[in-house]
């Protein structure tokens, strides 16, 4: 915790640093800075923050653990309202785009369309779009995702994967 918490420090500085440079800079640039997780520390220490064992965490106690903190700082005016509170590192790249006002591919409006259904996915749980949080495996076993939605997902995947689609 004492490492984290110093890096932290110099991490704000460096940003600064970053930011200090591109606001002079004529080009429109974007910035996106995000922490892919909460700090990886010995699960001992979320335990002793809720007061149980990680095994009885909540899935709202969980999703507080796998929060995905971002940034996106731009030398322009952004769309701010696109950027959502909550969201997954998987969504971030279509998140920019809305954020910076740049056009979209076929792909990425297909992932906003994801997103809309289920706004953050973790390894854990999914978020749905009525805020209700579920378990990763109880989403999977959902017959109609898996026909319908994950499964276009995840052809339109092995489609670019190998070159097939834009």
């Amino acid at each position: 915790i004492n490492t984290y918490l110093s890096v932290i420090d110099r991490s704000d500085d460096a940003l600064k640093m970053l930011i200090s440079y591109f606001e002079s800079v004529e080009e429109d640039t974007i910035i996106l800075i995000y922490g892919d997780h909460q700090p990886m520390v010995d699960k001992s220490f979320y335990e002793n923050i809720y007061n149980k064992p990680y095994s009885e965490f909540t899935l709202e106690e969980l999703k507080e653990v796998y929060a995905l903190p971002y940034l996106i700082w731009a030398n322009y005016d952004l769309n701010e309202d696109a950027a959502p509170a909550e969201t997954s590192n998987c969504y971030l790249s279509t998140i920019l785009f809305e954020v910076g006002n740049i056009p979209k591919s076929t792909w990425l409006n297909m992932v906003e369309e994801y997103r809309k259904e289920y706004p953050i996915v973790s390894t854990v749980f999914v978020k749905e779009a009525d805020g209700d949080l579920k378990t990763k495996d109880s989403i999977l076993k959902d017959v109609t995702l898996k026909n319908n939605l994950l499964k276009e997902y995840q052809n339109y995947s092995y489609g670019i994967l190998y070159g097939l689609k834009e």
